[in-house]
């Protein structure tokens, strides 16, 4: 190499430094996908059912093919950015029915919205295989966005056709996210920041709080999350409480083990038995065996969640169960209800999963008893599986 070439290198790597220092090079990746992706569903969702095998000319796509199309290039485009490896389902060729494609597509937003939520900055630069050829991570990710819009396009196109306002075109509202209460009055510790993103990316506003809560207080939400109390609710907080689930709300309760969180202090079993939900005593403890959410109504495939300590939830409908030591479900540590008038509650007896905590390379029953540091934990699947209840907990 020439001294020309030496310098010029050293030059651009001095520039690209000096910028990677001054701004996240994964932000605007992240950013741009919740847009793009969030206007897509808005639009799959718009378009009438009996107009999804519309097409504007011979030999294009209809409206529900774009939709399976695209359904399946997330999955293309996303499985070299996550750890779970996915190829397409098929949905262009094989799906016709809209709720069909609708949960395709969905099903390919979460899972590239997981692979998203993973990339860092670090890994930026790192090459993978997409379509046989070598690409670093954050160009794959922003060839996923690129091809996401343009046939954002042509579904505004149909769209408009069709006499139906794309998502990206309605008058803007003041204040219209959906509205998490997350309670901080009983010991609770600030919501963790890949959370907090997380919650932006499904377009949900977070008010935080560390005052008493009262019917009042929780106006305007449409979600209250107690996550790991320990302080104790009065008679007042637990009627607001279950008033806002009877009035059509709903409700985010995960407690983990009783030396962390007790039964008896928090009194929380008081706010969901009016709901035939109960949370028991801690169960025999098995560190690091895992746990598994299985596919359902929250979940769209089984999802693998940390599990090291915690306690079972009785009644309801059970959809997540700890792992006995030959990775058989046992004991049943989350189950949800919801009602007739848009009320929705979901427990879980351990929260790890809410930490997101678990990685690819964790291997069960492996590390030191009760000592995260001296644990990798099984259960690669957290921030999709929180997205997923989350998503479903705001649903009306």
């Amino acid at each position: 190499m020439n001294k020309f070439h030496l310098t010029l290198t050293a030059t651009f790597l001095l520039t690209f430094t000096s910028f990677a220092q001054a701004q996240s090079l994964t932000a605007d990746a992240k950013a741009a996908w919740a847009n793009i992706s969030g206007n897509i569903v808005k639009a799959a969702e718009k378009m009438p059912a009996e107009e999804y095998a519309f097409r504007p000319a011979t030999g294009v796509r209809s409206y529900g093919e774009l939709i399976g199309h695209i359904a399946d290039a997330n999955i293309a485009f996303c499985a070299p950015l996550h750890p779970e490896k996915r190829t397409p389902s098929g949905a262009e060729k094989n799906l016709k029915d809209k709720a069909a494609l609708v949960n395709a597509l969905k099903d390919s937003v979460a899972y590239c919205s997981a692979a998203y939520d993973q990339l860092t900055d670090a890994q930026a630069a790192e090459m993978v295989k997409l379509f046989g050829r070598d690409k670093a991570k954050l160009s794959v990710a922003h060839q996923n966005i690129a091809h996401d819009n343009e046939h954002y396009g042509n579904l505004v196109t149909y769209l408009r056709i069709k006499g139906i306002v794309p998502p990206s075109s309605e008058p803007r509202q003041t204040s219209a996210l959906p509205k998490i209460y997350y309670d901080q009055a009983h010991g609770q510790m600030d919501m963790i920041a890949p959370a907090n993103e997380m919650l932006r990316r499904l377009n949900l506003e977070v008010t935080s709080s560390k005052q008493p809560l009262t019917t009042q207080a929780l106006q305007g939400h449409r979600l209250v999350y107690l996550r790991a109390p320990s302080g104790t609710f009065t008679d007042d907080e637990k009627n607001a409480l279950i008033g806002f689930v009877k009035s059509g709300g709903a409700l985010f309760l995960v407690l983990d083990e009783e030396n962390r969180q007790s039964l008896a202090t928090t009194g929380v079993n008081d706010i969901i038995t009016p709901f035939r939900l109960k949370l028991t005593p801690d169960t025999p403890y098995v560190h690091n065996c895992g746990g598994i959410a299985k596919s359902g109504e929250i979940n769209s495939a089984d999802r693998e969640i940390p599990y090291s300590g915690g306690r079972a939830v009785e009644g309801g409908t059970p959809f997540a169960y700890q792992l006995d030591k030959d990775g058989k479900p046992a004991q049943a540590f989350a189950a949800y209800q919801k009602f007739d008038n848009g009320g929705r509650i979901l427990v879980m007896g351990e929260g790890m999963a809410s930490l997101f905590l678990g990685k690819p390379e964790g291997v069960r029953l492996t590390g030191k008893d009760r000592d995260p540091q001296g644990t990798v934990y099984w259960g690669k699947d957290s921030q999709v599986f929180m997205a997923e209840v989350f998503t479903w907990l705001i649903r009306k």
